[in-house]
């Protein structure tokens, strides 16, 4: 066993309908690891298992894995997904189809930017790509993928971002494009446009040449795409708005107010279902307490349904919450136990 105040990291299956958690798991499956795990990352595998990956912040390394529905197994993980040690800056997105995209930038023995397909099968790699380094670059800011395509954003020096679209079959380039500024992808949806988040703006962009449709001055964005199209949390002034997109433009739907005593930490976790229902997660710190999660459902106008808060003697945070296929919410964060 860890000491007490090692973090663990926790994920559970919580009853859509109720809130109530069909179980938690506070899991510490890795080898060698220094007791600082952080799921920052849930995706689904949309092939009616129920399944969800999670990307795990494991110090020192990260790790990928694949977890079942009924009672939390891992059915495998790849230790230290991206090698070497060392790893600056790890993302990744699911293609529905056949590949998990993973995403990071070496910064020991070899730095380059690494992009790599995995099958979700096993974990294993079925091809990996490398990039060269800018020295004044962050490295692969964010990846989002829609079918076969995956939008990667790699910011070159402070003020430019290069964008490739590439294919997640074979990992070839699709189109390439630079933009001004810092540029995280959100979310991508069927037709291939997608959302990016940059430096207070949030823009609807074009999938087949990267060029700019619409733009809204949001920040702290969260972002999902589901049944009904774009949804996410951004804020305009100190109260978060949940906003969707329509047509060509981007339009704020209404404000957000956590239940339960919460206040919001961002960035906040979001995810919707077939039934344009919206699911929230937030992080309350207080000075005079641990930390507590708040997750919460809502109808399509934003009118609370149910509402859930745990704590326990240490901190807790949440970083993913995400709807499996079939129908189940997760949640997943830290705790200090």
């Amino acid at each position: 066993m860890p000491a007490n105040s090692a973090l663990w990291y926790n994920i559970a299956r919580v009853d859509p309908v109720t809130g109530n958690y069909d179980w938690i798991k506070y899991l510490y499956p890795f080898p060698q690891s220094l007791g600082n795990q952080t799921v920052y990352r849930l995706i689904p595998v949309e092939d009616g298992s129920g399944d969800m990956l999670a990307l795990i912040q494991d110090t020192p390394r990260t790790c990928l894995c694949r977890i079942e529905p009924f009672a939390g197994y891992t059915k495998w993980y790849v230790d230290q997904v991206i090698t070497p040690a060392g790893v600056d800056t790890v993302t990744f997105g699911y293609d529905n189809v056949s590949h998990i995209i993973v995403a990071a930038m070496q910064v020991v023995s070899s730095p380059a930017y690494e992009l790599r397909g995995i099958d979700p099968a096993d974990g294993s790699t079925v091809w990996s790509r490398s990039f060269p380094v800018y020295p004044a670059g962050n490295g692969i800011d964010s990846v989002c993928v829609y079918g076969s395509q995956c939008i990667v954003c790699m910011s070159q020096v402070s003020s430019i971002t290069e964008i490739r679209s590439i294919d997640t079959a074979t990992g070839a380039d699709i189109w390439t494009t630079t933009a001004a500024g810092i540029i995280r992808v959100e979310a991508i949806d069927s037709t291939g446009n997608w959302i990016n988040n940059s430096g207070g703006t949030v823009q609807l962009r074009s999938g087949t040449t990267g060029a700019a449709i619409s733009t809204a001055p949001y920040t702290a964005l969260t972002m999902h795409f589901g049944p009904g199209g774009y949804c996410g949390v951004g804020s305009a002034s100190p109260v978060p708005a949940v906003w969707a997109t329509g047509g060509t433009g981007l339009t704020k739907s209404w404000n957000l107010t956590a239940p339960l005593g919460a206040t919001f930490f961002t960035p906040l976790s979001c995810c919707s279902d077939s039934s344009s229902n919206y699911y929230f997660g937030c992080t309350t710190f207080s000075t005079s307490s641990p930390s507590f999660v708040t997750f919460f459902k809502t109808g399509p106008s934003g009118s609370v349904i149910w509402a859930k808060r745990y704590g326990a003697a240490g901190s807790q945070g949440i970083y993913g919450i995400a709807i499996a296929d079939d129908g189940y919410l997760w949640i997943a964060g830290s705790t200090t136990r």
